[in-house]
């Protein structure tokens, strides 16, 4: 009679060994192991069609060549989103980082504004109002550096 403790061995023993090969994997988790292969033979110039061929040989896939397309799309797209959220937003927005050591004065931010506008009343769109608060953070700067 198996005790408790071999069973819960051989149980996780067969759990690694499915986690380490293919076997009982659906099809997606098994094109998504092999991908960079993937890219490699599509970016060096061999056809869709060729790798889709040599996948199903090798891997035992059933699905189809549109099916194909389009898990190759969504798990390129997955990577890409990945990629995108591991990046920070201060590259894009360096403009919008304050020094510590700088402070927005309102009212210099309103003069600014009220002087860069050719029409004072219209609408004040993101990307104006962005501009305004580099301008008026210049004129600080340049302030600054008259009193030093």
């Amino acid at each position: 009679m198996m005790t408790l403790d071999r069973r819960k061995n051989d149980a996780i023993d067969a759990l690694a060994k499915l986690a380490g090969g293919m076997d009982g994997k659906s099809e997606t988790a098994k094109i998504r192991e092999v991908i960079d292969s993937v890219e490699l033979a599509l970016s060096s110039g061999v056809h869709r069609e060729k790798v889709f061929d040599t996948l199903r040989e090798s891997l035992g896939i059933k699905m189809n060549f549109r099916t194909f397309e389009t898990t190759l799309h969504r798990i390129r797209n997955k990577r890409k989103n990945e990629n995108l959220e591991a990046d920070t937003n201060q590259k894009q927005n360096q403009h919008l980082i304050i020094r510590s050591d700088t402070s927005i004065n309102q009212t210099k931010l309103f003069e600014t504004i009220k002087n860069d506008l050719e029409e004072p009343n219209r609408f004040i769109t993101p990307k104006e109002r962005r501009s305004f608060g580099i301008n008026a953070l210049k004129e600080i700067d340049e302030e600054n550096h008259i009193e030093d």
